[in-house]
């Protein structure tokens, strides 16, 4: 793991001490870029078919309601559902949980929606193409997000009484393959990353949108250089 050659503490110079800045974000990122790749491998690993599969508590999704499956637009209302379709999964079939009222604590049913199509989904989205047929059964709306506290603009399905929810068994059928090297690497890059407090760092120096151009293969450099060459750089051309 030669690729962890970060310097614990560093005293000198202020010259000194920026240099030592500039470097020690550039290995955070490459830090942080094998942690991707790493993530990448271990998902990209080969599935073991199990000899005996299990069961692990109960999935629930939509399906066609029953008058809608034997009719005639069969096909047309199942490839909508295919793109708008959501899963749960959940330890018993009941799909409850706690919830506090009154000052009890009270088993209620878990909400399950469709699911809303965002501007990306409707426009740009090479995996959700839809034909003009399909796109009248939805309606633009706005949405409230309660854990972001804002309003987005979302299209909805108006028509969502012609599906209905199921449960059924959630069985484990394969099992990915484990590769002890990979995990080990990954574990040893995490728990130097949390440790030392290093993921909010990380989280400044990407962003929200997790794009950090300073950092492309092209230009290798911190933020603070990259500002200082933009102002050199206008500077020459005003001249």
């Amino acid at each position: 793991m030669d690729h962890l050659n970060l310097p614990e503490v560093f005293n000198g110079s202020r010259l000194q001490r920026k240099q030592y800045k500039d470097s020690f974000e550039k290995q955070l990122i490459k830090l942080s870029r094998r942690r991707n790749e790493l993530w990448d491998e271990i998902r990209n690993l080969p599935l073991i078919e199990l000899k005996q599969p299990y069961q692990r508590g109960y999935k629930r999704y939509f399906v066609l309601k029953n008058d809608i499956a034997y009719g005639n637009k069969e096909h047309f209302y199942q490839n909508i559902l295919d793109k708008i379709n959501t899963i749960q999964y959940h330890p018993d079939e009941k799909f409850q949980t706690k919830k506090r009222r009154k000052r009890k604590r009270v088993y209620v049913d878990k909400p399950q929606f469709l699911k809303n199509l965002t501007e990306y989904d409707w426009s740009k989205n090479p995996k959700m193409i839809l034909t003009d047929q399909e796109r009248a059964c939805f309606e633009l709306k706005d949405v409230y997000y309660h854990q972001f506290k804002r309003i987005q603009k979302e299209y909805v399905f108006s028509q969502p009484w012609r599906f209905r929810l199921t449960v059924e068994p959630n069985m484990i059928t394969h099992i990915r393959q484990i590769d002890n090297e990979l995990e080990k690497e990954l574990k040893y890059i995490n728990n130097y990353i949390e440790t030392r407090n290093l993921n909010g760092k990380l989280d400044n120096m990407f962003g929200r949108k997790n794009t950090y151009k300073a950092y492309s293969g092209i230009w290798d450099l911190p933020p603070r250089v990259k500002r200082e060459h933009f102002k050199d750089k206008a500077k020459s051309q005003s001249e």
